[in-house]
């Protein structure tokens, strides 16, 4: 994908949003991966730093074309779930 920015003629930041979804994935196979062999409470603050890192880029992303509000939405969408139950595993 990355190459394939660089290479493209036009819309070339339509390939962000699959670099977005792709980092967006790869956090959800990591966070069920560790929830699965139970590591959460272990690694619960490296998860929430790297969903911290990822809301961040999504937000950068989405507001280029998005509404302040849209934005919001689609980063609390990705990631609202997963910042609310490592928060209760933090303070837990």
């Amino acid at each position: 994908f990355r190459r394939c920015r660089r290479l493209a003629k036009g819309n070339a930041h339509l390939f962000d949003f699959w670099l977005e979804g792709v980092a967006l994935q790869d956090f959800y196979l990591d966070f069920l991966e560790t929830a699965m062999a139970r590591r959460l409470t272990r690694e619960a603050r490296r998860l929430d730093r790297r969903a911290r890192t990822l809301m961040a880029r999504t937000r950068g992303l989405f507001a280029q074309t998005y509404p302040a509000f849209s934005v919001e939405q689609e980063v609390m969408a990705r990631y609202g779930y997963h910042l609310e139950y490592l928060g209760r595993v933090l303070a837990g």
